[in-house]
């Protein structure tokens, strides 16, 4: 029979191959991304919500072919993009699965038994930092070589958690399972002075190399005209140096909004929100 000769497909495997499709789809090459911008290029909805601390991580919603990602903002901005970036590997591979697919993810690193949450973990992972990007960024260290301040500089020109940099640095096969260990254990009690030391902020709203810096106050004027009507959405992005997409998640993130004008029509999110419970 046909069946009998059909292989399967590791669910780690499916979601690599999903992301490096996407990746090649979007001309992303090897280098950081932003994930929220691609998953509006890929006409899917966000919504950034505050759940609190214990509200989980994030939602995927499709209905009548209408898909809709929700991201608890209660939580860490590296762990934000992980998440966002585990929900577009929903959307990528598992939308057609059912009619209407609602996906509740508490802990996007719990499941590891469930083929669809493991497929969707090794999306985001490669999505947000692939293995020949990763290699790219060590140069010629591997395995003892890899110190602390090493994952804490990816962690800066990727946007990921300490936590998932290592990870990702084993998965891809640039560190043994000790040296994966020793790192994590290395950074426990020093992993904020690391970050300070170094300058880098896990909690950006883009990895470093996604967005050109610019000064704090300069930031705030143009926000401050924005919300005065005094510029248009356009303007913002010109002066902020990002695309318009780049600017609406921009001000999303950072809580830039006009009253009269909310950056998401909250009754709406909180109706399909309800279809959970």
């Amino acid at each position: 029979m046909v069946g009998e000769n059909r292989i399967s497909v590791p669910a780690w495997k499916q979601g690599e191959d999903a992301a490096l499709a996407l990746r090649l789809r979007l001309n992303y090459g090897l280098g950081p991304v932003n994930v929220w911008d691609a998953i509006r290029k890929l006409g899917v909805g966000l919504a950034l919500e505050d759940f609190g601390p214990t509200g989980g991580d994030g939602r995927y919603l499709n209905k009548n072919g209408k898909a809709l990602i929700v991201i608890n903002t209660a939580q860490r901005v590296a762990r934000q993009r992980f998440t966002a970036a585990h929900e577009l590997g929903h959307h990528e591979m598992h939308r057609y699965s059912q009619a209407d697919l609602v996906i509740v993810d508490d802990d996007v690193f719990a499941a590891a038994s469930d083929p669809l949450e493991v497929a969707a973990n090794a999306f985001a992972g490669n999505f947000t930092a692939p293995a020949d990007g990763l290699a790219q960024a060590l140069g010629q260290k591997r395995n003892r070589d890899v110190r602390a301040e090493d994952v804490v500089a990816i962690m800066g020109e990727f946007g990921l958690s300490y936590q998932a940099t290592v990870y990702r640095l084993h998965n891809s096969g640039l560190i043994t399972s000790p040296c994966r260990d020793h790192l994590l254990q290395e950074a426990q009690g020093t992993i904020e002075r690391l970050l300070a030391d170094m300058g880098v902020d896990d909690n950006r709203v883009l990895p470093n190399k996604v967005v050109f810096p610019l000064p704090a106050d300069y930031v705030e004027q143009v926000a401050t005209l924005w919300r005065r009507r005094h510029i248009s959405d356009l303007r913002f992005a010109e002066m902020l140096r990002l695309d318009p997409e780049q600017a609406t998640e921009f001000r999303a993130r950072r809580s830039i909004t006009r009253p009269e004008l909310p950056d998401h029509d909250g009754e709406a999110v909180s109706k399909l929100l309800g279809e959970l419970s």
